[in-house]
């Protein structure tokens, strides 16, 4: 009965391999010594997968969670015996740090103030503190992002208001020491080193800007 109901378990490829078993147990010894690969080609798999992991455009939240699942598994595959002992909550404390550096190291450069400060923590946080500590510093970056264009108008808005212009022309604070007029200095006083081509006063010549270049007089 134990060998028919093997037999219709396995695939039709397979029946000829073991029609001429006698018993089950020896159908069963057959069958595990050709397809029984073990736990280390998926052990190193998952311990593959965690050395190469980052962050890159995921969100910590996706991070962490992706990294942990990959422990999680790989935990399953563990081979180490229960102890009972006081040695058990160091193996404990030991393991946890090793999730810390491992979720660490795969951060973006943008969390690298909040890493620093969280390594020259002693004792060394846990990995659920951790994750507390830089999904905070996540939400302050995105804070900061958002205010940037804000800053930026505002800088903008002040340095249009920080001068005005008339007909293309700058008004600056500077004063004529000849005229007494903003506008430019005496060494740059139209009156006294002479205008140049493109600006020759004219009586149309708008007369507070023929003053503020030190041309005070139209003919």
């Amino acid at each position: 009965m134990v060998i028919s109901w093997l037999f219709n378990s396995l695939v039709p490829d397979l029946h000829d391999n073991v029609a001429y078993a006698d018993t089950a147990q020896e159908m069963w010894a057959d069958l595990e010594e050709r397809f029984c690969q073990g736990n280390a080609p998926r052990v190193h798999e998952l311990k593959r997968d965690l050395a190469l992991m980052r962050q890159d455009r995921l969100s910590v939240a996706a991070y962490y969670t992706k990294m942990k699942g990959i422990q999680d598994t790989l935990s399953n595959y563990s081979t180490i015996p229960q102890c009972t002992c006081g040695t058990a909550k160091e193996f404990i404390l030991e393991h946890d740090k090793e999730k810390v550096h491992q979720f660490l190291m795969g951060l973006t450069d943008a969390f690298h103030m909040v890493r620093s400060q969280i390594l020259n923590t002693e004792p060394l946080p846990s990995p659920n503190k951790v994750y507390a500590l830089v999904t905070r510093e996540e939400k302050q970056l995105q804070v900061n992002a958002s205010q940037t264009p804000i800053i930026d108008a505002a800088a903008l808005h002040a340095a249009n208001a920080s001068s005005w212009t008339t007909r293309g022309i700058t008004k600056s604070k500077d004063r004529c020491a000849h005229y007494k007029k903003l506008g430019h200095t005496k060494n740059k006083c139209f009156a006294l080193v002479g205008y140049p081509p493109n600006l020759q006063p004219h009586r149309t010549f708008d007369h507070n800007i023929t003053q503020s270049y030190g041309g005070g007089h139209t003919t």
